[in-house]
């Protein structure tokens, strides 16, 4: 008898996890979330499903304490509307940089780069929109890109742009013509593109005054010589 006491008292579970209270015990139903182990099973009273993990509501980080299959790192379907990995705001943000995918109304225009999104710095020229803009070649916003803008850093200087003229009597190479135009002189020049900055001076203004007073100097000399 004495042996069959101690065997109670060392499983104090199979009488009862807590035999001062009687609503506690292994045939009760459990009230979860009030710190009471009420079944006596051993489980964490704060995970109501089972999964293992505890509820977010109570110092866990269990998003879904109602679906077994919702915990942290869990198996996840993106776009069904259902978070099971507890990892991201939003079922519709793939990567996890807080901003849903463009396909599902959104505004992220590659869901499956987190380093590509709308407030993400832009690397011009490198053939990759990373905020999502749509612009990846015109980084002065004048509407041309680096291959037809001449100086692609001032939006005063483009194709076209108030001031622009090709009659210049002195042409040489890349003078910011197009290639093929001839200028005044006859000579043909050899690259750049066709644009100027406003106010009839282009792309390398300070070349083409300096080549000018240069020649107007030759001139001069000329004649006293003369």
């Amino acid at each position: 008898r004495h042996l069959a006491l101690g065997m109670e008292r060392s499983h104090p579970h199979r009488l009862g996890c807590d035999d001062t209270t009687a609503s506690t015990h292994p045939a009760a139903d459990e009230i979860w979330y009030d710190g009471v182990d009420s079944d006596c099973d051993g489980a964490s009273d704060f995970d109501a499903d089972g999964d293992g993990y505890d509820s977010a509501s109570y110092d866990g980080d269990d998003c879904d304490d109602a679906d077994a299959d919702t915990y942290p790192d869990a198996p996840d379907t993106p776009h069904d509307g259902v978070i099971h990995d507890c990892n991201h705001s939003s079922d519709d943000d793939v990567d996890g940089d807080g901003f849903d995918s463009a396909e599902y109304g959104g505004d992220d225009c590659d869901d499956a780069n987190s380093a590509i999104h709308p407030e993400a710095m832009e690397t011009w020229y490198d053939g990759v929109d990373d905020n999502c803009d749509g612009n990846d070649d015109d980084q002065d916003g004048d509407g041309f890109g680096v291959e037809a803008d001449c100086d692609d850093l001032d939006d005063s200087a483009y194709p076209g742009a108030p001031g622009w003229t090709d009659d210049f009597e002195e042409v040489v190479e890349d003078t910011g013509l197009d290639t093929g135009d001839t200028g005044t002189n006859g000579e043909t020049v050899k690259g750049g593109s066709r644009c100027a900055s406003a106010g009839g001076v282009p792309s390398g203004g300070p070349l083409w005054l300096l080549a000018g007073l240069f020649g107007l100097i030759r001139r001069r000399k000329h004649r006293i010589q003369g």
